[in-house]
């Protein structure tokens, strides 16, 4: 476990040391007892426990990544238990008592909730060097809470509100929007008069709007202005644009012109 100190590396593999010796001796002797030769009977440990550290590296690595290390995980698990098991048997097949069985088979379980916790303490540490943790909020104290609970309470949500913008800046690439050519947003009009001869003609085309109809002012909103023109007998659209823009000065949109007509309907 590479995040361990050399204290706790230390410690954890001389406890790992005597139950696998343990084990090794218990184990062996057993197989003998049963008649397995014993040229093959001091091997035999190899099945469980050299297993269950292959076990305990794999899932010691997946505590590393990103990954699920679940698999290797309760494999380990699973080939201590057997480990336990078969040491406590052996204990009772020489008719140790309860105080035996336990020396026979506490090793293994140590070694394995060691295990745990150091498994655990590298996959926090993954977690954090990967930014899956969040930082601790900042301490504002029981005084502010107590007296300015409000104040408190809304210096906590800002906080919260400026980590998740910058989670949110940080996940999400900033990406130029195109522009809309076909926005029917009547605050923001298809185009703009460029040229003075333009801006000249629109003037003159609105003089003479007023002229034919004296009610028309630049001052009216565009579905007014829609609906004047439409009952005086401009039903063409395109008609009907071309007249609001040159009172209101600028060239209105052509789905504005449509929702102001569906309105009337």
């Amino acid at each position: 476990m590479k995040t361990l100190s050399k204290t706790s590396k230390t410690a954890f593999g001389l406890v790992l040391l005597v139950a696998l010796a343990l084990s090794w001796w218990s184990l062996s002797t057993l197989a003998i007892s049963y008649g397995v030769p014993e040229y093959l009977a001091w091997g035999i440990s190899l099945a469980f426990d050299g297993a269950a550290l292959v076990c305990a590296d794999l899932a010691s690595k997946y505590a590393r990544s990103p990954d699920s290390g679940a698999g290797p995980r309760w494999m380990t698990y699973a080939l201590i238990a057997v480990s336990v098991f078969l040491n406590v048997s052996h204990a009772q097949m020489l008719g140790y008592g309860l105080a035996g069985q336990v020396l026979f088979g506490a090793p293994p379980v140590i070694a394995g909730v060691l295990f745990e916790l150091g498994l655990k303490w590298e996959h926090r540490q993954s977690l954090r060097e990967r930014g899956r943790v969040a930082e601790a909020m900042p301490v504002f104290g029981k005084l502010s809470w107590l007296m300015f609970p409000r104040k408190t309470l809304k210096g906590f949500r800002l906080v919260l509100l400026s980590r998740l913008e910058d989670t949110v800046s940080r996940s999400v690439p900033t990406q130029e929007l195109p522009d809309d050519t076909d926005q029917d947003t009547p605050s923001e009009p298809l185009r703009q008069p460029e040229t003075a001869s333009q801006d000249l003609e629109d003037k003159t085309t609105a003089k003479s709007l007023e002229k034919s109809f004296p009610e028309v002012s630049g001052d009216m909103s565009i579905a007014k202005l829609v609906a004047l023109f439409h009952d005086s007998g401009v039903t063409d659209r395109e008609a009907l644009r071309e007249k609001v823009s040159a009172v209101k000065g600028t060239e209105i949109p052509k789905g504005t012109i449509n929702k102001s007509l569906s309105r009337m309907k």
